[in-house]
């Protein structure tokens, strides 16, 4: 029946066939292949129809590629070998739920509505640069080997709740335009959505053990950063325009091997855009921090004393701080030394202040006192420490140690 031309139903149901060719086929009404058994190659490739059934069939081979039809129906279908439906067109409908299927080839094939894959089997999915309309359900499903989605299009929702996925994951640049849904499913390998867009939420709730990769990614919302993520992330690169809370991103960013400042700035910048700029600072002060944990031993001084002055520029009060101890202690050594008193100075707290802050002059005349024995040397290093101080704060202030 290669290439026939048909004005009319065809009705296989309930057949046995030790092959079957129906490429470059014309058919104006319906292909029915409800409970048929085909133990050899069924060959549609090229098939034009208005719908497919093969509900309930046991197949071997099913070439499909570059088929159009408006509805697709393997609901409870068997295929042992290969099913290729790459390069198809299914206007409507491609229905799939509770089959078994072997290695499925949908690249680059075209849904208008929805793909549903619910609560069926399948050794391997290929759904590279395919494109689905509305929604795409996998859920309860059992997928063996690797789910390849590379450049996957969605029009609506990707649902993938309470599944099994024995290999990994594959959806780089894929687009999703509403929500992707991986609740409570089981994924023995990783899951990588590098460049991927997601235009709505990314929910993950009962979701642990694997490594997921979001390097630069796009998402709408992220859950909350205290739910069961991933043990392991990669977020370099990773925007999004909101979080559901982020209170917990302590542990959510533990989950990153090493230190990369964006992911740390991207949650603060979303943070502060939601009014919360408290924690917004705390967020980037734990991204100093996890650098400074990480560096080598000459940037980690650097940024110790950055830590302990100025609080990496986000905490500059603690210079005052500083000021206050560093006053103190001068006037402490001009009292023991005894350099205080002769000098007229019973306190010298007004003197310890205008020798360490080197923009300010209190008095001309602590200028011209010539301290003896060890106090001099300590108000060399007592100057050194205003300069230093002096230097810190300014940095901070203009933002360049941040």
């Amino acid at each position: 029946m290669n290439g026939i031309d048909l004005d009319a139903n065809l009705a296989l149901q309930d057949s046995e066939f030790a092959a079957l060719d129906l490429n470059n086929a014309r058919i104006s009404g319906q292909v029915n292949l409800l409970r048929s058994k085909v133990t050899g190659d069924l060959m549609m490739n090229g098939l034009h129809a208005r719908s497919l059934f093969m509900l309930g069939g046991q197949f071997a081979q099913v070439d499909l590629a570059a088929a159009n039809v408006s509805d697709l129906n393997l609901y409870g279908a068997k295929v042992t070998g290969n099913l290729g439906i790459n390069s198809g067109r299914v206007g409507e409908r491609l229905l799939m739920d509770k089959g078994r299927f072997a290695d499925v080839d949908l690249t680059a094939l075209r849904v208008g509505q929805h793909l549903s894959m619910r609560s069926a089997h399948f050794a391997k999915v290929d759904l590279n640069s395919a494109h689905v309309g509305g929604s795409l359900l996998l859920m309860q499903s059992e997928v063996g080997g690797n789910l390849i989605c590379f450049g996957l299009e969605v029009g609506l929702h990707l649902v993938m709740n309470a599944a099994t996925f024995g290999g990994s994951i594959g959806c780089q640049s894929a687009k999703i335009r509403s929500n992707v849904y991986l609740n409570h499913s089981e994924f023995k390998k990783g899951i990588d959505l590098t460049g991927a867009e997601i235009g709505g939420e990314l929910v993950l709730e009962g979701v642990e053990g694997m490594a997921l990769k979001l390097q630069n990614a796009k998402i709408g919302i992220l859950p909350n950063l205290a739910e069961a993520w991933p043990s392991k992330l990669e977020l370099n690169g990773l925007t999004y325009r909101s979080v559901v809370a982020a209170d917990n991103f302590e542990e959510w960013f533990r989950k990153i091997d090493h230190y990369a400042p964006q992911p740390y700035e991207q949650l603060a910048s979303v943070v502060q855009s939601q009014g919360n700029s408290t924690l917004a600072t705390a967020i980037r002060y734990a991204g100093r921090e996890r650098e400074r944990s990480e560096a080598t031993f000459g940037e980690w001084v650097w940024l110790t004393a950055l830590k302990l002055v100025i609080g990496y520029g986000y905490y500059p009060l603690r210079a005052v701080l500083w000021v206050i101890g560093l006053v103190l202690a001068g006037a402490v050594v001009l009292r023991v030394s005894g350099e205080g008193p002769r000098n007229g100075m019973p306190f010298g707290l007004t003197y310890s202040f205008d020798m360490l802050l080197p923009i300010i002059k209190l008095r001309d005349s602590h200028h011209q006192i010539d301290l003896k024995n060890w106090a001099r040397y300590y108000f060399y290093g007592h100057k050194i420490m205003g300069w230093v101080l002096a230097s810190f704060l300014l940095a901070g202030l203009s933002g360049l140690t941040k």
